[in-house]
């Protein structure tokens, strides 16, 4: 951006996205046997019964603290570095990749806890729980730790969304393969309202006191919706270890390594 300027960079952002789009398009294909996933006539019953499903808007509101948050900071910690902590632009922008990067070995582990864990909601509230405490840690931070505490967020973030995002294979009962998009859609939009509201909540904590007020009042929402958690049923008990699934799909994606290999 310092190179080119805005209106060229983001021409150049658009193009690299539109590549990636067509290559994902042409690319992707639905696994071999796993027929299930192309999906069938739409039935506004499944659609009513997946928005009555307490354990989905429980892993939604989750989602608050975890998916919102995470990309909340990813836009706002840039500038806050620049402002509060003296970084140049150039510094500030590495910030924000940096801290997108980590996510990528971030959602490998979180795939790989999610295969093994006794406890699926686990994968969940305890990467969300962490993001809450270091939301909090933001202003209290010098400029070292900032890279540190927001390299965390990264991470844990990108740990939570790995098995957020195959959450519906583990309710067969309540999500049928052919509904696993409408219900990730619905994890996922409750999650997006973080990314909405928290930006409107960070300007007025700074407008009422200081950006360290912003911080800590959505580190407070960010909690609340940690919450959530108890709204979902843990779907792996030992009553149900050893019986067979009622979903053809369940036995072949069953946790978030899986999802994306």
């Amino acid at each position: 951006m310092e190179a080119y300027g805005w209106r060229a960079s983001l021409w150049m952002a658009a193009g690299l996205g539109l590549i990636i789009a067509l290559a994902g398009a042409a690319l992707i294909q639905i696994p071999g046997q796993m027929d299930e996933l192309e999906g069938d006539e739409f039935s506004w019953s499944a659609t009513v019964k997946l928005l009555k499903s307490k354990t989905l808007w429980g892993i939604g509101i989750v989602s608050v603290a975890a998916y919102g948050a995470f990309f909340t900071v990813s836009q706002l910690a840039p500038g806050y570095a620049e402002s509060e902590h003296g970084f140049s632009g150039s510094n500030a922008s590495l910030l924000g990749l940096v801290m997108l990067l980590i996510g990528i070995p971030g959602s490998i582990l979180g795939g790989i806890w999610a295969d093994r864990a006794k406890k699926f909601l686990s994968t969940l509230w305890i990467p969300a729980a962490l993001i809450v405490a270091l939301l909090a840690l933001i202003p209290v931070a010098n400029s070292i730790m900032l890279w540190v505490i927001l390299s965390a967020i990264g991470l844990f973030g990108m740990m939570y969304l790995s098995p957020a995002s195959v959450s519906p294979s583990e309710y067969p009962d309540q999500v049928s393969s052919k509904d696993f998009a409408t219900a990730l859609g619905l994890v996922l939009t409750l999650g997006n309202l973080g990314a909405v509201v928290f930006p409107y909540v960070y300007t007025l904590g700074t407008e009422l006191g200081s950006s360290d007020l912003g911080w800590w009042m959505i580190a407070a929402l960010s909690a609340l919706s940690v919450l959530g958690v108890r709204m979902a049923r843990e779907p792996r008990t030992p009553q149900s270890e050893g019986q067979p699934a009622s979903d053809p799909v369940r036995s072949k994606i069953t946790a978030a390594s899986r999802y994306q290999r």
